[in-house]
This record gives structure tokens, sequence and C-alpha cells, in this order.
């Protein structure tokens, strides 16, 4: 009867601890997995914030008073480079992003060279500067 015991415990224990394992390694690849979403989101946001901070220097440093040309370069790129990051935000539960990009993306002529108190630059920049505090607030 013993030697008919011994290799059943064997067997049983195999299936055990093949299953043991098996939820081991489940549980540490869902972990690896969390962890690669949440790195390749904060690269998309520094990414952003990146184009974010280009735009901003150029806006600075242009001498030209032709900056709705250059606006509306911008704006292109803008929403190709949201589009990267929007999901991140609605999945988070942050409103307002959508609305911030719109605000900075259709911004017309007569807003930014005909504003009675502000430059063309400055107008451009508030806009700008709500976008980016927005992205480094969340």
């Amino acid at each position: 009867m013993a030697d008919f015991v011994s290799p059943i415990i064997g067997v049983i224990g195999g299936f055990f601890l093949g299953w043991f394992s098996h939820r081991l390694t489940r549980s540490r690849d869902a972990e690896t997995r969390r962890l690669d979403a949440e790195a390749a989101k904060r690269q998309r946001k520094l990414n952003f914030l990146g184009f974010l901070a280009r735009w901003k220097a150029e806006l600075r440093t242009e001498h030209s008073d032709n900056f709705i040309h250059r606006y509306s370069g911008h704006v292109a790129l803008l929403r190709v480079e949201a589009l990267a990051v929007k999901d991140d935000f609605i999945a988070s539960g942050e409103e307002g992003f959508d609305t911030l990009v719109l605000d900075l993306s259709s911004l017309q002529n007569a807003q930014i060279n005909r504003h009675p108190s502000k430059s063309p630059r400055d107008v451009i920049g508030e806009s700008l500067d709500a976008l980016i505090e927005f992205v480094e607030r969340n």
C-alpha cells in the first residue's frame, strides 16, 4: 500500500507546485505590464511637455511679428501630439484637456493680432501656459 500512496502524493504535490508557480508568474507579469504602462504614460506626458516647452521657447525668441504663420504651423503639430496623450487624461478622469487644446489650437487672427491690451506673443503664450500647467498638474 505504501508503494501506491507515495507516487500519488508526488503527483498531487507536482500539480500543486506547478499551479502555485503559474499563479506567481501571472501576478509578476501583471505587475510588469502595469509598471510598463505607467512608464509609457509618463514618457508620453514628458514628450508632450517637451513639445509645448519648445513651442514656448520659440515664441519667446521669435523676432518677427509673423506670429500667425508660425502659430498655424504649430497647431497641426499640437493636434497630433495631443492625440498621443489625450487618452491618458481621459483614463485618469481629468477633464479640461480637450478644452485647453481646442482653446490653443483655434485662436483666430483677430484674437491674436487685435487684442486691445496684449501682444500676439502674450495671447498665444497665455493659452500655451494654461495647457502646460494642466499637463504638469495632472
